[in-house]
């Protein structure tokens, strides 16, 4: 891995920013979840490397939207990734799913750019998401109709015993 755990959230955790400032809107157009999470800093990060083959292979478990799974599941993804999760704290710590977004960053990618987009895998709040193909100039984006919080891989992966 090119990317220590340390600068992988940095990274990820300004990406989420960003992207919770543009993309957390409710249905009316208020603030949505995510964004008020992080108004009250009860926004967490959780970061962690995984296989991406083993990360995908669980996302049926996590209760994602169907298109976010397979916006998931059809990008192009190394052997190994960081998975920089956006955390609803309160959520957290009443057991409910807590997910509110997350940014995967390729851990093979040497940049020395904190925020340079050919690191960034998938980038996903709320109703929103992007991927950008291997060839780091195509992103397609996602328009999503669920936007409810969902579980941790981290929680999908004990369920399975790994």
């Amino acid at each position: 891995m090119n990317i220590d755990a340390e600068r992988a959230e940095a990274t990820g955790a300004a990406w989420l920013e960003i992207a919770t400032k543009q993309w957390s809107l409710a249905p009316d157009g208020t603030a949505g979840r995510a964004a008020q999470a992080m108004a009250v800093d009860e926004m967490a990060y959780q970061t962690y490397a995984v296989a991406s083959n083993d990360y995908k292979k669980r996302l049926p478990l996590r209760g994602l939207d169907p298109d976010l799974m397979l916006l998931y599941r059809t990008t192009h993804m190394p052997k190994y990734i960081w998975v920089i999760e956006a955390i609803d704290r309160t959520a957290r710590r009443n057991s409910q799913p807590s997910v509110l977004g997350e940014i995967i960053l390729d851990a093979t990618h040497a940049s020395p750019e904190r925020l340079a987009l050919t690191g960034v895998l998938c980038a996903h709040v709320e109703s929103m998401a992007i991927s950008q193909a291997f060839d780091h100039e195509t992103v397609r984006q996602v328009k999503l109709a669920s936007i409810a919080p969902y579980l941790s891989d981290r929680d999908a992966r004990s369920t399975t015993g790994e």
